[in-house]
């Protein structure tokens, strides 16, 4: 309010705020420089006063002040909303009095945030190498994040991308769709989207104070690793653990025999088990001593046990396995997926147990890892390369689709792009025996040189309707066995099973007798049934109305010939045949009755 004295005389700062201009309300400064920070006071003359030297400067804890020269270095930590700076000063009448506050933020050279990797392992959690370079797959993307330029929040940073892999920049906020090559804003953490071609991009990132490159090398995106089979998901790289599947007589998983993947050191085994599993080392008597290996036994309930292993001296982890057990339809399942601390390169790969029934089929997952995310397996829907070792159990299409083919143990694997899947084992369980039920010759009683006709009735259980082989043992009569299809159209279906007919001429020469006709079945998946007879007589010659063949014409050929009416199964002799009709009927029971008694001359 008084005379604005010369400069030379209150400081060019307390001039101009004399004057009207305000002092600034905040300042960034560089971690090792030296600034002088300048305060005035008004007087009670009216006029004013520079005190910089004279005041006290707060806050002093981070010894950030020598006088009013401020330096703060590289170790001081300011607030992300800044540090307020003041002065006091005593005036001539003793009373305290404050300043203002100053808002100062720390600048410092921007850097990425990021960790010193040299595996040469890469993944969508970027590694910045210590020569700011850094490895992605194409079209895969990573955050990225920069650390140090000016605490003051509200500070502006500039983002660009350049290179030949087209790659570009968004905000979390944006759509991918918007994704552009320069962003200017507040955000000091962006997601990088690597572009569809190999190539190199450079990320460029500046505060105006001070810039900062990262070089990003986009390679190829490139299938790592192929998996098969369910859960599959959970499958990791193996250590050198040994994993042994012992079966039983009817050739289910019994126990699994793991072992340590050194023979010079023991090993602690524990497990936490939630299928009721359990471990075993006294079945393991070679390598008991060495504690080299364990029988684990998998529980009767479902769940996942956890077998721990560590070094007996160090206590060192060796490896986590995972085993899956399931309890399904009577079926079990066991799957093993180790985690090796020491990142050892797998050599083998453990094996599904799968098991299937005669008539089913299986659609076998596969999951694709590829290099742009190498802990996030892909399903993979298209055509691979299958292999199963035994082609006459079952067989796999392009698309993964397991066929059963006839009981037995096969391993199936999957290629793509010069990779081999891990290895699955499919057990195809017996089926189901053929059932015979009613099979009959007719006439069951033939001359020489005549012809019969065999009916066999065949149930399959299964419920496939694939019965492909009937075949009677005929070569007791001169005739070759049949092995093969039978050239004859199946009857009518009964149910879940069909009569199968078959013509058959009886030979000139054929040994007159009684004859047992053993008859097999086969379906298409090489389930057999049980051996089943038939009665087959072969005569001489037919006598007219001498039905049941013992060369006599009675009574007992009139019951047989009510018997064959009611049951065509039952044995008759249809040359006997009385009235011509080439049948056997109630005309011939009343026909026979009446040669009997004398009424009737054949």
């Amino acid at each position: 309010q008084g005379e604005i004295l010369p400069t030379e005389k209150m400081g060019r700062f307390c001039e101009e705020y004399a004057r009207g201009i305000p002092p600034k309300e905040h300042i960034n400064i560089t971690a090792g420089e030296a600034y002088s920070l300048l305060a005035c006071a008004w007087l009670d003359d009216g006029t004013m006063k520079d005190i910089s030297v004279a005041a006290t400067w707060y806050p002093n804890s981070l010894g950030l002040f020598q006088n009013n020269i401020l330096t703060a270095t590289g170790a001081t930590v300011f607030p992300e909303n800044g540090l307020n700076v003041y002065a006091t000063y005593v005036t001539d009448t003793r009373t305290l009095q404050s300043s203002n506050y100053l808002k100062v933020y720390m600048k410092t050279p921007l850097s990425f945030v990021g960790t010193s990797d040299d595996t040469g392992n890469y993944s969508t959690e970027l590694t910045v190498r210590p020569e700011n370079l850094a490895h992605l797959t194409s079209l895969s993307q990573t955050q990225l994040t920069v650390a140090g330029g000016s605490s003051e929040k509200d500070s502006t940073i500039n983002w660009s991308v350049s290179g030949s892999s087209g790659g570009c920049l968004k905000t979390n906020q944006q759509n991918p769709i918007d994704c552009t090559t320069n962003i200017s804003g507040k955000d000091r953490s962006l997601t990088y989207i690597a572009g569809s071609f190999s190539g190199e991009d450079l990320i460029t990132v500046t505060d105006g104070d001070s810039t900062i490159t990262l070089k990003i090398k986009v390679l190829d995106r490139k299938l790592v690793q192929l998996f098969i089979g369910e859960n599959s998901t959970n499958l990791t790289p193996e250590s050198n653990l040994g994993v042994d599947l012992v079966y039983d007589e009817s050739d289910k998983v019994e126990k699994v025999i793991f072992s340590g993947p050194d023979s010079t050191k023991s090993y602690n085994w524990n497990l936490i088990s939630n299928s009721d599993g359990y471990l075993d080392e006294e079945l393991v008597i070679e390598l008991k001593d060495q504690k080299r290996a364990i029988a684990y036994y998998p529980g009767k309930q479902s769940g996942q046990d956890t077998l721990v292993l560590t070094e007996t001296i160090t206590n060192n982890l060796v490896a986590i396995n995972y085993i899956d057990v399931s309890h399904a339809g009577g079926v079990t399942q066991l799957f093993f997926s180790v985690l090796n601390a020491k990142n050892t390169t797998p050599d083998t790969w453990s094996k599904l147990v799968k098991e299937l029934n005669i008539g089913e089929t299986y659609k076998i997952p596969a999951l694709a890892l590829y290099n742009n995310d190498p802990f996030a397996p892909e399903p993979y829907t298209g055509s691979l390369s299958w292999t199963s070792s035994q082609i006459e159990v079952g067989t796999v299409s392009a698309h993964g689709l397991f066929r059963v083919m006839a009981q037995g143990l096969t391993e199936v694997t999957a290629q793509l792009s010069g990779l081999t899947s891990n290895t699955i084992l499919i057990k195809v369980l017996p089926g189901k025996p053929l059932i015979s039920g009613q099979s009959f010759f007719n006439p069951a009683i033939v001359a020489r040189g005549r012809a019969t006709t065999l009916q066999v009735f065949v149930t399959d259980p299964d419920g496939n309707e694939d019965i492909r082989i009937v075949a009677p043992e005929l070569s007791a009569l001169g005739i070759t066995p049949l092995t093969g299809i039978w050239d004859t159209q199946p009857g009518q279906l009964y149910g879940q099973g069909r009569y199968f007919t078959l013509n058959v001429n009886i030979p000139v020469n054929a040994p007159v007798g009684k004859y047992q006709i053993e008859v097999t079945a086969t379906d298409s998946y090489h389930n057999n049934s049980e051996n089943f007879t038939t009665n087959l007589w072969i005569i001489e010659k037919a006598i007219r109305g001498d039905i049941n063949a013992d060369n006599t014409i009675n009574l007992f050929d009139a019951i047989a010939a009510l018997k064959h009416t009611v049951n065509p199964a039952y044995p008759a002799n249809l040359a006997a045949d009385t009235n011509g009709d080439g049948q056997i009927g109630i005309v011939d029971a009343r026909n026979i009755l009446k040669y009997v008694v004398g009424k009737l001359k054949f």
